[in-house]
């Protein structure tokens, strides 16, 4: 789509004067919801000035309004910071959308800032928390942490090893997107689906039947030779 004219309120056309700038006003923002989110972010880098920008950052951001509150959300649990952890996201959008280069989808792209952000804020969080104690004798005379054996921790810390090295060589990177959005962020495959813009049958359920697949594959032999049974991993 050619946007060096369309959607322009200040472009030229048959009708001059204030009732042909708002008849063009009119028509370019009836025209907006129908861009994509590519579009609006070319154009929006393309723009001379402030006020001609602005209206593509707000039809953009508007958009994924709701949508970067409900990351949030799930990606902290914490409802009551969400809303603002959505605004903070959306003003490193604005100061990195120049940095957008088309190379995915703009919906990939904003998913991995709203991602990395919470990430650091839940760090924050914990680092807040457990600030260590000013009592140090009563730590060292607290009784023995109850759980699994020091031989059963270290056997899980080499599958993890074992299962992340698995991960790396032998799935793809939209198999692992797929893995790591339904798993570790908890989206469901259908919102995966429509993120990735998948066109397949089956959506994103397809890549995720694949990966477990071939990480089954793939650790079958380490598995066996722990005795651990294939079904209780995946």
């Amino acid at each position: 789509m050619n946007l060096s004219t369309k959607g322009d309120p200040t472009a030229s056309g048959p009708r001059g004067g204030p009732a042909g700038d708002r008849l063009k006003q009119l028509r370019f923002f009836l025209e907006m919801e129908h861009y994509a989110d590519e579009e609006l972010v070319a154009s929006y880098n393309g723009s001379v000035t402030t006020e001609e920008a602005e209206p593509y950052l707000g039809e953009l951001l508007g958009r994924y309004h709701k949508k970067v509150i409900r990351w949030c959300l799930h990606m902290t649990g914490r409802r009551e910071d969400a809303a603002d952890l959505a605004q903070e996201i959306f003003m490193k959008v604005m100061n990195h959308l120049e940095r957008f280069r088309g190379e995915s989808r703009f919906s990939t792209w904003l998913y991995q800032i709203a991602r990395n952000h919470c990430r650091d804020f839940l760090k924050q969080r914990r680092h807040e928390l457990f600030q260590p104690l000013e009592d140090s004798e009563s730590f060292f005379n607290l009784p023995a942490p109850s759980g699994p054996s020091i031989e059963m921790r270290l056997d899980r810390q080499e599958a993890l090893k074992v299962f992340m090295n698995s991960v790396n060589t032998s799935l793809t990177d939209l198999e692992k997107n797929v893995a790591y959005m339904h798993f570790a962020d908890g989206m469901t495959l259908s919102d995966i689906t429509q993120m990735l813009a998948l066109t397949n049958k089956s959506g994103a359920k397809a890549y995720l039947v694949s990966a477990k697949r071939k990480l089954r594959k793939r650790m079958a032999r380490w598995l066996q030779s722990h005795n651990i049974e294939v079904a209780k991993l995946f």
